[in-house]
C-alpha cells in the first residue's frame, strides 16, 4: 500500500479533531505508529482493510468527543448567522426610527436642516 493513502488517512483524521483536544499528537502518532505496524504484518492491506480495522477518520474523531464541524456546514450556519443579524439590525434601526419620530425629535432635527437647505450656501 502507497504511504500517500496512509497520509491523506492521518491528515483526514487530524483535520476531523480540533486543535484544543488534549492528546491530539499522543493520537495520532499512535494511530500511525499502529497503522504502520499492521502495515508491516500484512503488506497486501488495502485502505479498505485499514478502515475496517482502525475505522473512518470520522469515527475516530468521535471516539475522541471531538468532531470537527465540517467547513461547508459552518460556512452554511456562518450565512444563518448573517441573515439572522441583519435582520435583527434593520428591526432595531426601524424601531430607533419610529421612537424618533413619536418623540417629535426627527421632526425637529428636519425642520432644521431643512432650514439651513433654504439659505442661500455663498453670498457674492
Amino acid at each position: 500500500m502507497k504511504s500517500q493513502y496512509i497520509k491523506h488517512y492521518l491528515k483526514t483524521v487530524k483535520s476531523l479533531i480540533p486543535a484544543e483536544y488534549p492528546q491530539k499528537k499522543q493520537l495520532l502518532a499512535g494511530l500511525e505508529f499502529n497503522i504502520n505496524s499492521y502495515i508491516s504484518k500484512h503488506p497486501n492491506a488495502t485502505m479498505k482493510d485499514i478502515y475496517d480495522v482502525f475505522g473512518s477518520p470520522e469515527s475516530i474523531a468521535e471516539q475522541c468527543g471531538y468532531i470537527r464541524v465540517p467547513t461547508e456546514e459552518r460556512a452554511d450556519s456562518f450565512t444563518i448567522k448573517n441573515i439572522i443579524a441583519i435582520i435583527l439590525l434593520i428591526v432595531l434601526l426601524f424601531a430607533v426610527f419610529v421612537i424618533l419620530i413619536g418623540t417629535g425629535v426627527l421632526d425637529e432635527y428636519l425642520d432644521a436642516f431643512l432650514e439651513k437647505l433654504s439659505r442661500p450656501m455663498f453670498y457674492f
